[in-house]
């Protein structure tokens, strides 16, 4: 069964990939692959057209993998396109960027950093094809073509499987050794216990109060580091470093919607493309040390 499969999945790939195409979704792209935009958002889902041309602004782009036989897109990748050097670190921020909207006819900065914050496949059958390391890497040499001014390259992402790792882990060493003792002691005189903390945590309303969000910070900062580092259990954080990305800022309150707080407390990650090593970097983690590279 498995070499039948194998077999199939060469026939595909002989026969599909040389004839994928890139293309840009518009606002006058047809309305199939609109339609095919808003089913398969799923980082951060969109709920209607008008939601979907907020992401067609003059500084968004949305790109979609497709095949000449085929009706839905393979993959569809979203980009910022931004002036500074650095990449968003809030994915609230950057989808109301009240300069997204900025007339193209106007003057301004030329981008200088595009940050990829929302990728999805579309076909779980061709699961063992990755289209999205595929749309990725089309989409760089595209906008190294349309802005040359270009120089980062990079991610907004999310770690969708922090919070359940954590919460189930609370008690246990690889938690607590990331913890110093006398942070864990002003939790314990501040919140009553530490298991009394793990349930504000968990809560999430402490993101609506300043000196709790001190707190859980300062606890699960570098909790959330040791996790993607050194448990390396996260698909979003092995898929991007297997792609040969750095794991570059980690973002606290870098997602706080309902998703964002349920699945990893609010913290995104920005992976760097750097173009020059992602060939060196992907052999680095897949080699048998399963060697991270990392700037958390």
């Amino acid at each position: 069964m498995g070499s039948a499969l194998a077999v199939l999945k060469r026939q595909i790939q002989t026969t599909l990939l040389p004839a994928l195409e890139l293309s840009e979704v518009t606002r006058a792209s047809d309305p199939r692959l609109l339609r095919a935009v808003l089913q398969y958002e799923t980082v951060h889902p969109l709920s209607s057209l008008d939601d979907l041309h907020r992401r067609l602004l003059p500084s968004r782009r949305i790109v979609a993998l497709t095949h000449p036989h085929l009706v839905d897109p393979l993959a569809i990748l979203q980009i910022a396109l931004s002036p500074g050097p650095d990449p968003p670190g809030s994915i609230q921020a950057l989808l109301s960027d009240p300069h997204a909207g900025a007339d193209p006819a106007e003057p301004t900065a030329p981008a200088a950093t595009a940050t990829f914050y929302s990728v999805n496949s579309t076909m779980r059958g061709l699961s063992g094809i990755d289209m999205g390391t595929r749309i990725i890497k089309m989409g760089v040499t595209w906008i190294q073509a349309e802005w040359p001014s270009v120089r980062t390259f990079s991610t907004l992402s999310p770690i969708p499987t922090f919070k359940a790792w954590a919460m189930a882990h609370w008690d246990r060493a690889d938690v607590l050794r990331e913890v110093p003792p006398s942070t864990r002691a002003l939790v314990v005189r501040t919140f009553g216990s530490w298991e009394r903390f793990r349930s504000v945590v968990a809560r999430g309303k402490w993101a609506a109060d300043p000196a709790q969000q001190r707190f859980v910070k300062e606890v699960m900062q570098p909790v959330c580091k040791a996790y993607l580092e050194n448990v390396r259990r996260d698909p979003v954080f092995r898929f991007h470093l297997g792609n040969g990305a750095i794991a570059w800022r980690l973002n606290f309150l870098g997602d706080t919607s309902v998703k964002g707080m349920h699945q990893s407390l609010s913290f995104m990650v920005n992976y760097l493309y750097d173009l020059d090593h992602l060939d060196e970097n992907a052999r680095a983690f897949r080699s048998p040390h399963r060697i991270v590279k990392s700037r958390l």
